[in-house]
């Protein structure tokens, strides 16, 4: 399980790429992260503190009660899922396993 210290925030793609610079191989990388609901095209992310960009939600038992949560862009969640590597534009992203809004 891979998850920032509290109160400091960590870059998906660059944990990827420090994984794979190590000499492992392909697998899931869970991962829990905390930040603010955000989407990318017609898919929800997640906007991370100090991550220069957003963590796509693509996938996962609970995407559907994500979605069907309807909480609006903004809202302080926290996700836990397979962490998936950036691939050509695109950034990273994660098969969400759990989910659950934080107090404001």
């Amino acid at each position: 399980m891979i998850e920032a210290k509290p109160g400091e925030g960590f870059d998906p793609a660059r944990v990827t790429r420090a994984v794979r610079d190590a000499g492992f191989g392909p697998g899931p990388l869970r991962l829990r992260a905390a930040g603010t609901l955000a989407a990318y095209e017609d898919l929800p992310a997640l906007s991370l503190p100090t991550a220069p960009g957003l963590l796509v939600l693509t996938g996962g038992e609970e995407l559907d009660a994500l979605r069907a949560s309807r909480l609006p862009a903004g809202s302080r969640i926290v996700v836990e899922g397979d962490l998936h590597p950036p691939h050509a534009d695109k950034p990273p992203g994660l098969t969400v396993r759990s989910w659950r809004e934080l107090e404001p």
